[in-house]
């Protein structure tokens, strides 16, 4: 396998924690409280930047697992197979017909 790392973006996130904290909103006369939603928005920018670290970090866990597996490749299927019918013969004094 040969994964990549992706950007948040590449996997689909269109926003970025600047983009929110740069979020600017019109005022109306009935409006929220300004600094009641900076600081909710304050808390979302915290941990929407926590979960792109986690996104990244599981990223690598990934690659590094992948590269830990060992590659298999058709030779050594084929060899395997030979030696398995070898040991059914061996057993059973023939081959099974499912492979």
């Amino acid at each position: 396998m040969n994964t990549t790392m992706k950007s948040l973006q590449e996997l689909g996130v269109s926003l970025t924690g600047l983009d929110i904290h740069n979020k600017e909103f019109k005022h109306s006369i009935r409006g929220y409280n300004e600094d009641e939603v900076n600081e909710f928005l304050d808390e979302i920018i915290k941990d929407y930047d926590h979960i792109g670290i986690i996104v990244k970090d599981l990223q690598k866990k990934i690659i590094d697992l992948e590269n830990k597996v060992p590659q298999t490749s058709s030779s050594d299927i084929e060899g395997i197979m030979r030696r398995l019918r070898e040991v059914e013969i061996h057993l059973w004094g023939r081959s099974k017909d499912y492979y």
